[in-house]
């Protein structure tokens, strides 16, 4: 099922349980405008904002395009969730990232941030394949799906990615695809 990237940001708002004009969205966009170094979060502590960042980036690492922290997405994340989320949001983010760095703790003795790349993959993989939904697979689904939508409806993810043309010139119904093409979004 197709869904537009309007839709894909309403339903962002509606999984962290916030409701906002999509007007507003360029704010919150704007912080991929500030430097790393430079920035400061405005929801998570800063092991916690670090924490994001390496989840962010295994989510969807960099490869021939850039990763989800090239662009920005674990700002977007720490914005959305500082200045529109629910109390109740807020705390399942807090606790659901602390929860994976308990789990870290427990399986390998030293938190995820000072893992290896091999085990916090391992970690991440256990929550993504863990047979039985618990309280840390579902945070990290959840998660998981906030850092997608993040990435897709960005800019970047917009244009590159799914190579969204916003003034096509000719309709083009029927696109021949190499087998090395991407997807094109309508």
């Amino acid at each position: 099922m197709k869904i537009s990237r309007r839709e894909a940001l309403k339903n962002t708002a509606l999984i962290l349980g916030i409701s906002f004009p999509l007007t507003h969205l360029k704010s919150a966009m704007s912080v991929f405008e500030v430097d790393e170094i430079n920035y400061k979060a405005s929801f998570f502590a800063r092991k916690n904002y670090i924490l994001l960042m390496r989840i962010t980036d295994l989510i969807i690492p960099r490869t021939d395009t850039a990763g989800a922290t090239d662009i920005g997405v674990h700002r977007f994340i720490d914005t959305m969730l500082g200045e529109w989320a629910s109390a109740k949001t807020q705390e399942k983010y807090r606790s659901g990232l602390n929860s994976i760095d308990k789990l870290a703790v427990d399986s390998h003795r030293k938190s995820f941030i000072d893992c290896s790349a091999e085990e916090q993959t391992k970690i991440l993989a256990s929550l993504d394949d863990h047979p039985e939904k618990n309280a840390q697979s579902n945070f990290f689904s959840e998660l998981k799906w906030f850092v997608i939508s993040g990435y897709y409806s960005s800019e970047y993810g917009g244009s590159v990615e799914l190579r969204y043309d916003p003034m096509p010139g000719r309709y083009r119904g029927c696109t021949t695809l190499n087998k090395d093409d991407r997807v094109w979004s309508t």
